[in-house]
């Protein structure tokens, strides 16, 4: 099987540059889930979380955009925990861009934004439209303490620099938030 017919096996969807989410509403609603809780904002749709195939954990996000509805991002504890994280996103009907193929994350590979919030990073490869053409960019994971996680997804083939990034990731946040440490890494 070649890498797009197991893409479309797979069902794996664009990737997208996520919008800054709505405020906390009063009417947002908690979901525990593996010891997690997400919060889900008012008018969002529920979560989509839990195991999955291969022992992967999958982490709900709500995205709302023209590229994507919903986003996850997904801990492979098979390989090595910690340290790969494969992020996920599912298309609408309309649009189907991109195919993300895969994300690669190394502990080694943490980095520290200027404003102090830690920080992993993500390459990401995924094709194109109908073409056979793999792409690259660099996704960083987030953490800043308080709010949650946060996505910052930007560059084309190659890297963005932090102050890029940090733009970036200031317009971003995911709905995950909870008393205790992030979810891994």
């Amino acid at each position: 099987m070649n890498r797009r017919s197991l893409l479309t096996a797979l069902g794996v969807g664009a990737l997208c540059t996520l919008p800054q989410l709505p405020a906390w509403a009063s009417e947002a609603k908690e979901i525990a889930v593996d010891g997690f809780t997400f919060v889900v904002p008012d008018g969002w749709r529920h979560v989509k979380a839990g195991a999955g195939e291969n022992s992967v954990t999958h982490l709900g996000l709500w995205v709302q955009g023209n590229y994507a509805d919903q986003a996850f991002i997904a801990l492979d504890e098979d390989q090595d925990p910690g340290s790969t994280l494969a992020a996920f996103a599912q298309v609408t009907e309309n649009d189907m861009r991109s195919r993300l193929s895969k994300v690669f994350v190394d502990t080694r590979d943490k980095l520290q934004m200027p404003n102090g919030m830690p920080a992993l990073r993500m390459k990401v490869e995924y094709l194109a439209g109908d073409s056979d053409t793999l792409y690259q960019q660099y996704v960083w994971l987030i953490y800043d303490g308080q709010i949650g996680i946060s996505l910052a997804v930007g560059g084309r083939v190659g890297r963005i620099d932090l102050d890029q990034a940090t733009k970036i990731a200031s317009t971003l946040t995911v709905v995950w938030r909870g008393d205790g440490p992030p979810p891994p890494p």
